[in-house]
């Protein structure tokens, strides 16, 4: 079976940056390469940007294609609302595969009481 999993990381000296990788693997467990995955949030609020990328050509719902590894990445920024809420990868359509993490936002940023939970940690196709 193929698998869609999701791994978060907090960068510490900005809590308001959080790194978003999705990778995405065949039903052999090879990486799945040149494949769309979509990233979305919930708050329209949010800001998600290419992995290093001028912020300023942002949107809430990117997409990015996998690389060599079936990985892709992206780079969230948190508004100035706070609150919870869910970021989401979505694998191509004809896969019909999401995976995604809930996290809280406040006034300092990103918050996390240890590692982000990722709900569930990878899904099967």
């Amino acid at each position: 079976r193929g698998r869609l999993s999701l791994s978060v990381g907090v960068d510490i000296t900005n809590p308001t940056v959080l790194t978003l990788t999705a990778t995405l693997l065949d039903p052999q467990g090879f990486p799945l390469r040149n494949a769309q995955v979509t990233f979305a949030a919930d708050f329209n609020y949010m800001t998600i940007i290419q992995k290093d990328t001028d912020p300023s050509t942002c949107d809430p719902k990117i997409v990015r294609i996998t690389d060599d590894n079936g990985q892709a990445h992206v780079t969230v920024i948190a508004g100035l609302t706070t609150g919870w809420t869910r970021l989401i990868a979505d694998a191509p359509p004809a896969l019909n595969i999401s995976t995604g993490i809930t996290v809280t936002i406040t006034g300092q940023g990103f918050i996390s009481l240890g590692t982000p939970r990722i709900v569930p940690s990878a899904v099967t196709f």
